[in-house]
């Protein structure tokens, strides 16, 4: 399957920057979600601010049908 997106440029800049930098993102979400489970799982989480944040981060990332690059 192929698929070609096309952006009338420059006006469009915003959404081809979205599009082409999809997989950074996702990536960067990742790593903060990495970053966030070895703090708790080696460190200490104070009153479990991180957990929540990593709770929150994931419960996003499904409501939005999205998911970590594999």
């Amino acid at each position: 399957m192929k698929a070609i997106l096309e952006f009338n440029l420059p006006e469009e800049e915003e959404q081809f920057n979205a599009a082409n930098k999809g997989m950074d993102w996702a990536l960067l979400v990742w790593h903060i979600d990495q970053f966030i489970q070895n703090k708790i799982k080696y460190e200490q989480d104070r009153d479990g601010v991180l957990q929540l944040v990593r709770n929150e981060l994931n419960f996003q990332i499904e409501q939005k049908g999205l998911q970590y690059p594999e």
